[in-house]
């Protein structure tokens, strides 16, 4: 499949390809693919084409559980959801909502309809056509991480670091 058939392909599709990926049918993109190796343990996973929004204002809170999404209960935090959808609280007011690969958000409508007043008033905020997203999983991820950054990103409950929203 060509992803220059598709109106959304990744930001970086020509590094991809020259990179031996074939890419997918994603609804209304091409998403990039290729076979992992089953002794793999770092992946990376390019995700710029998969439906994301942000969202922000004092009633961000209340507009989420009002459409039935439960809003994490602390910042830098994320919550998979019912639907697939990932819910990540960046702020007391600000949000980001990953959809799941080749799942349609139960948001993904109600967004396009959010009040601008009152108790649920808030406002989209674009990111799936000026943000690049990528995932890096695999049991090696903290350690890579380890070497780029001065955070511990190691789980602290044991579990390995595989994420399953997606």
């Amino acid at each position: 499949m060509n992803p220059q058939s598709f109106a959304r392909r990744s930001f970086v599709y020509r590094r991809l390809q020259e990179a031996g990926f074939t890419f997918a049918d994603s609804g209304d993109a091409a998403l990039a693919e290729r076979p992992t190796p089953s002794d793999a343990r770092l992946k990376l996973i390019d995700l710029s084409v998969i439906p994301r929004w942000g969202l922000k204002g004092r009633g961000v809170a209340a507009w989420l559980a009002r459409h039935g999404a439960a809003m994490p209960g602390s910042d830098n935090r994320a919550e998979l959801q019912a639907d697939g959808a990932l819910i990540a609280r960046l702020a007391p007011a600000e949000v980001l909502i990953l959809a799941p690969i080749h799942t349609q958000v139960s948001l993904a409508e109600a967004i396009g309809r959010i009040p601008p007043e009152g108790d649920d008033a808030c406002y989209p905020v674009p990111r799936r056509d000026s943000h690049c997203c990528f995932v890096v999983t695999g049991d090696d991820a903290a350690r890579m991480f380890a070497k780029l950054c001065a955070l511990n990103l190691a789980r602290r409950d044991g579990a390995s670091d595989e994420t399953s929203a997606f």
